[in-house]
């Protein structure tokens, strides 16, 4: 679960650094996630399989958007405390799913 955590974060803090673009190259970018850069291509090409496509702009010195969608994170955590509630998700069990990025709710606008 922590990792799980730890992946809404960096996709939280990767959203608001191309907003604000505050990005920097690709080095300064991973760094500022606290990952390698190999790790910042990876998390580009997952984006990307969901159809969220990203660029860097070497006149803005940051990544950005393009193209038709944006990310946006809605609610990726929900704290079930009840019993009863746990009985109503999913069986009272956790889904598998083939990516990580499947257990979060993603808009694409």
């Amino acid at each position: 679960m922590v990792k799980a955590l730890n992946v809404v974060e960096r996709l939280i803090k990767m959203d608001s650094l191309i907003k604000k673009e505050k990005t920097g190259n690709s080095y300064q970018f991973a760094r500022q996630l606290g990952i390698s850069r190999s790790q910042f291509y990876n998390d580009i090409d997952e984006l990307e399989d969901l159809g969220i496509k990203i660029r860097y702009n070497k006149y803005k010195l940051s990544y950005e958007y393009f193209g038709d969608y944006v990310l946006e994170i809605h609610q990726p955590l929900k704290i079930i405390r009840k019993t009863e509630e746990l009985k109503n998700t999913c069986g009272g069990i956790f889904c598998n799913s083939p990516s990580l990025l499947d257990c979060f709710q993603l808009t694409l606008k």
